[in-house]
């Protein structure tokens, strides 16, 4: 079984247009993926959006996930939902990498 050096939760926007920022960071999953396989990625997308009845509850989802987590990465616009997930990393002591544009 494969040991990971650390566990990353990945902070993209998603609301302002899902279907694209659903491609986006299926792309940014599969680059992250191949770039550091030591690396167990949380991208919190890919389970929220299949399901439309976690729509209502899906940050407090991804932020139970995020509490597994030893970084925040933070890729894109700074929406509503991605600043919120980066004030609850500042209160959970999990640092937050602001990693620009992908």
């Amino acid at each position: 079984m494969k040991h990971f050096e650390k566990t990353v939760y990945i902070s993209h926007p998603l609301d302002d247009d899902p279907s694209y920022n659903m491609l986006k960071v299926l792309a940014l999953g599969k680059h992250l993926i191949k770039e550091h396989p030591n690396i167990l990625f949380i991208i919190p997308h890919m389970m929220i959006v299949p399901f439309p009845e976690l729509k209502d509850d899906g940050l407090s989802y991804c932020i139970e996930l995020m509490k597994k987590c030893d970084e925040v990465w933070v890729y894109n616009d700074m929406t509503e939902g991605v600043i919120y997930e980066i004030d609850k990393a500042k209160e959970l002591n999990i640092p937050t990498i602001y990693k620009g544009k992908y």
